[in-house]
């Protein structure tokens, strides 16, 4: 509990992604995978080689684009830098780990945004629906993939 409230004081995250508690989210998230690890471990290994699998079917392996890539656990991001010509992780914010492991693959760009609308809604303190679409230019960096 205390390494979690240093990783929260010690990380530097826009206001928008603390006051909403997607931070809060994140490091519960990273913490509870390092406590659970054994426990999580085929799960996390499952996934990943669905993922490769399903890479190598894809016809051409010109991009990749992984919505919600959060902390990488389930992401093999080495075999999918090695495999594509560009790999874009997009999430609301990315944590200074995902950075550190982006940085090694010359081909790894992180693109920042909410494409779910969901901060906007709550900004505008209402409840997302089904139908609210994302913020205007949110995918102006992926219709160019």
């Amino acid at each position: 509990m205390l390494g979690e409230l240093w990783r929260y004081w010690t990380t530097f995250a826009p206001e928008r992604v603390r006051k909403f508690g997607y931070l809060n989210r994140l490091i519960a998230l990273e913490f509870r995978a390092k406590r659970c690890a054994l426990a999580w471990e085929s799960h996390i290994r499952s996934c990943r080689n669905v993922i490769i699998k399903t890479a190598d079917l894809c016809e051409r392996q010109g991009t990749c684009v992984i919505i919600g890539s959060g902390l990488l656990l389930e992401i093999p991001l080495g075999p999918l830098a090695s495999r594509f010509d560009q790999v874009y992780l997009v999430d609301m914010f990315h944590m200074p780990q995902v950075v550190a492991e982006a940085k090694r693959h010359f081909n790894v760009k992180l693109l920042t945004g909410d494409i779910t609308g969901v901060f906007l809604a709550m900004k505008e303190r209402r409840a997302p629906g089904p139908h609210v679409p994302a913020p205007p230019g949110a995918h102006s960096a992926l219709e160019r993939c």
